[in-house]
């Protein structure tokens, strides 16, 4: 519980020999602390109202508007442009040329840069009621460990409703994921769901409507790497964001020089 559901430690307990008692003690420290973010939290974890798309874009857009630049939404890149040395020095978008000094891509934006490491299926459920066992809460985190699943990893569930702006009054949107351990051959998505999260279906009993997809978890390729092109990855199975804020601040490393830690 407290390894695993506070530190939100990945891995065996054997793992934790080799891991620094302080990132430990840090990690822990971030679980208690976010009990501060708000008043009357009773919870350590946010979720804004009506999703993170609908807050993080207009956020982005204020800061990066704010810093002298421009943002089109929904747009992709036609080419990467290469400086004399060979590095990312912009892009052409729509018959347009931007000069960068470094270009940040998505996995999708660069197919040829990018190499597939596993799968992730995820089931989406609509209920009447929160899930089972779950104390009707409003909305609820659930971190299920590989060995009470006959798992060889994780499964993840997260719970929301009205409360959050995503869901009708009375519905509740139930997100479970996880990596795909076994063939997808001949299957569609529900039924490749419905066996890799077998541990979470008596939670979503009775369902209202349930949907599901399978899709490739892909990272950049260091064969097909580029100078001053950063590839960021696709969105793993967890249902929180650690390795997201791992991989920005590696990102933001690589980009100024300085640990994103030393600024705070």
């Amino acid at each position: 519980m407290i390894i695993r559901g506070m530190a939100l430690h990945e891995g065996t307990l054997k793992d934790l020999k080799k891991l620094p008692a302080i990132l430990l003690v840090r990690r822990l420290k971030r679980y208690k602390d976010a009990y501060r973010t708000f008043p009357h939290m009773t919870s350590p974890y946010v979720y804004p109202v009506g999703g993170f798309g609908s807050t993080l874009v207009p956020a982005i857009t204020q800061v990066v508007e704010g810093s002298g630049g421009n943002v089109e939404l929904g747009r992709g890149f036609d080419e990467i442009l290469q400086d004399e040395d060979g590095g990312a020095c912009g892009i052409v978008t729509g018959g347009v040329t931007i000069q960068a000094d470094c270009v940040v891509a998505a996995p999708e934006c660069v197919p040829e840069r990018v190499a597939k490491s596993y799968e992730v299926v995820r089931l989406y459920a609509v209920l009447n009621h929160s899930p089972n066992l779950c104390k009707d809460s409003t909305s609820c985190q659930l971190l299920m460990p590989a060995a009470h699943t006959g798992r060889n990893s994780d499964v993840y569930v997260a719970s929301y409703s009205s409360q959050h702006g995503v869901t009708p009054k009375g519905k509740w949107l139930v997100v479970a994921s996880a990596r795909v351990e076994g063939s997808t051959e001949g299957l569609d998505a529900l039924t490749v769901a419905k066996r890799e999260l077998a541990a979470v279906l008596p939670l979503l009993k009775p369902s209202r409507k349930l949907l599901a997809e399978v899709v490739p978890y892909r990272e950049a390729d260091e064969a097909a790497s580029l100078e001053r092109l950063l590839v960021m990855s696709s969105d793993d199975e967890t249902s929180y964001f650690d390795s997201v804020e791992a991989e920005l601040e590696g990102c933001f490393q690589r980009i100024t020089g300085e640990r994103l830690e030393n600024l705070r």
